[in-house]
């Protein structure tokens, strides 16, 4: 039932991609990063299918991964490249062209960092930028994010001579909406923040963070690096919206606190819930 529920998520997630490249990008004559962008400057100057460019780039790139990738994923991640290949097949007869222009990118960003989110969750990669990133990341211990960005810029500022630079520009758009796309789905829906909060009232401050925030937390002990002597630490999570509350409420017990706010990623669990 398990590996059901992840090919099924593997399926939606190329289908949305192919969407975002068929109907909304290519449609409306816009780039995209990486083998994605790719594909279209290759049908725009060569009239070549999205479909075979696709197939061809990322299959490539498949067998230089081979080394580098676990066999699962390596699975997964040839599962996904049939499925996107066929997805962008079945849909190139199906175009839609936007009206009002800024909708275009909106919904090819959407609707991309949607898929590559859900092929996430499926356990599986959407290829192209994502296996060179694991490469370099293992080869040279590059970072990921950093290696997929610089491909996709790569792709998205050359790609100007040919859509254009107000289409390039709508295509950057497009990207950062598909990255907030990703985030959203790999995250969740509530932004976290992760909070440290160093005083010598770190009692107080938690006690009132449970009465007026209904958030515990955990203390633990540290050593200042000047002084040398043990300090409390007072470590919590809280909703990206109760940050300036939390803080009205450490500055009134301890208006000298430190105080450190922290994006935290895929919390789990409801310990630090009140």
């Amino acid at each position: 039932m398990k590996n059901v529920k992840a090919y099924s998520l593997l399926v939606l997630g190329s289908l949305l991609t192919a969407i975002s490249v068929n109907t909304f990008a290519v449609s409306n004559h816009l780039g995209e990063g990486g083998v994605p962008g790719l594909t279209m400057m290759s049908y725009y100057l060569f009239n070549i299918p999205t479909a075979v460019t696709s197939f061809i780039l990322n299959g490539l790139l498949f067998l230089l991964g081979l080394k580098f990738l676990k066999k699962i994923i390596l699975f997964k991640t040839l599962f996904v490249i049939l499925c996107n290949s066929l997805f962008l097949s079945l849909l190139a007869p199906y175009p839609y062209t936007f009206i009002t222009p800024i909708l275009a990118p909106l919904a090819a960003g959407l609707f991309m960092g949607a898929g590559i989110g859900i092929i996430y969750q499926g356990g599986g990669t959407s290829a192209g930028s994502t296996i060179i990133a694991e490469i370099l990341n293992v080869k040279f211990g590059l970072s990921k994010s950093a290696v997929i960005l610089a491909t996709d810029l790569m792709v998205i500022l050359p790609s100007g001579l040919v859509i254009g630079f107000e289409k390039m520009c709508l295509t950057i758009i497009s990207v950062v909406v598909g990255a907030k796309a990703i985030a959203y789905i790999s995250e969740g829906a509530k932004p976290r923040k992760s909070v440290l909060i160093i005083s010598p009232q770190v009692t107080a401050i938690s006690s009132a963070l449970e009465k007026d925030l209904a958030r515990n937390g955990t203390f633990f002990t540290g050593e200042g690096s000047f002084s040398h002597q043990n300090q409390r630490v007072l470590f919590v999570v809280v909703e990206d919206n109760e940050v300036l509350t939390l803080k009205k409420i450490v500055h009134a017990v301890d208006p000298q606190a430190f105080v450190v706010v922290m994006d935290a990623q895929n919390v789990l669990g409801t310990r630090f819930a009140g």
